[in-house]
């Protein structure tokens, strides 16, 4: 990994001294220690500079770590290392010419190169859906349709039937709605089981809003794609559940659904039936990450704790719902106006309550 190599021998001693119990004397001098130590934090601080200041540095870096999302949290320890704080760490970080400045230039670069949406995917599942519709067009389709299922027209008729509750030719049920406004449908084509999602989209199957949509164009053009736009940014919409688990497929997660295709036309995702059995382990919001440690080293957060929403397949915890995540990769940025930060509406989010506590803990309010 391309990180200089340096001595940090005092490092590892300054954080001994730190967690031992002083008296106020040894407080004060602690405190000029610290003085001390500070002095020769820049000298560290330009050595993280020398990553980011260098094209081809940074170039070789990205190979390494940033398309290598299982190196991100070791590649973070070393960093801070060699900053010697975290608050010397966020200076270089947040700074003119820093890491997140750097990491902003990648993305653009690599969203302007992009021949697929995958391209994309693989990196982060954090994609603003108005990015791919600028860049793929706006009705974006990702992955393939099986066999069983046809052709793209015969996708399209199928997901239309659904949500008018129309004789599809296939055996179906519907599963239990959730708040984002998606419904959930198992198909049996005779040869395979799938489930598909797709957004309560109106507009593909309403006589009465289509007749509205042809008399008024700016309806159709400017009302009408806002509307699908804020549905497909829903926290759990079939759109945010397809960004992770192509995310989880393209990085090979043993703890992802097997995903078929997006189509943004119409809102919908198609996956593989998982057949496991509910898990039966005692699962909470505190150690459900440990039972999926693969989606740790990803970045993804997991946050929806309902039986419902697993399955164990071969001893393995398979995820069938995982439109409530958060997604946090400190060498993964949010970029402005291409990615979001992952809308939550479970209710459980121990990283804002972490992230909260070591906020106040480094700005000492």
């Amino acid at each position: 990994m391309l990180i200089p190599n340096i001595n940090v021998t005092y490092l590892h001693n300054y954080a001994d001294r730190r967690h031992r119990n002083y008296s106020k004397t040894d407080t004060y001098i602690l405190q000029k220690n610290r003085i001390s130590f500070q002095a020769k934090v820049p000298t560290f601080t330009q050595e993280l500079y020398k990553i980011t200041n260098d094209d081809k540095k940074f170039s070789e870096f990205a190979e390494q770590v940033i398309k290598n999302p299982r190196k991100s949290a070791e590649t973070v320890s070393k960093l801070l290392k060699l900053a010697g704080s975290i608050k010397n760490f966020l200076n270089w970080y947040l700074g003119e010419n820093g890491y997140k400045d750097k990491y902003i230039k990648f993305i653009d670069n690599l969203v302007n190169n992009a021949q697929k949406p995958e391209e994309l995917l693989k990196i982060s599942p954090n994609w603003g859906i108005w990015t791919l519709e600028n860049k793929f067009g706006k009705d974006f389709f990702i992955g393939n349709i099986p066999d069983d299922i046809g052709s793209y027209k015969t996708y399209e008729k199928l997901v239309k039937k659904l949500l008018k509750n129309e004789d599809t030719g296939f055996r179906v049920h519907e599963f239990t709605n959730g708040l984002s406004g998606k419904r959930t449908f198992m198909l049996d084509t005779g040869k395979n089981k799938y489930v598909l999602k797709a957004q309560q989209d109106f507009s593909l199957y309403s006589e009465k809003l289509k007749s509205a949509l042809e008399k008024d164009s700016w309806l159709q053009d400017t009302f009408i794609n806002i509307y699908k736009q804020n549905e497909n940014m829903k926290s759990d919409s079939s759109y945010l559940n397809a960004m992770l688990d192509f995310y989880l497929n393209l990085n090979n997660c043993p703890n992802g659904t097997k995903i078929y295709c997006f189509d943004a036309k119409t809102s919908s995702v198609l996956y593989d039936f998982i057949e496991g059995s509910k898990c039966s382990k005692k699962l909470g919001i505190k150690n459900i990450n440990q039972y999926l440690p693969d989606l740790k080293k990803l970045g993804i957060i997991y946050n929806d704790i309902h039986a419902d929403n697993f399955r164990e397949q071969d001893g393995i915890l398979k995820i069938i719902d995982s439109g409530e995540s958060n997604f946090i990769d400190l060498l993964k940025p949010t970029v402005p106006y291409l990615q979001i930060e992952l809308p939550n509406w479970s209710g459980n989010n121990i990283l804002s309550i972490l992230g909260g506590l070591q906020y106040l803990k480094i700005f000492h309010i």
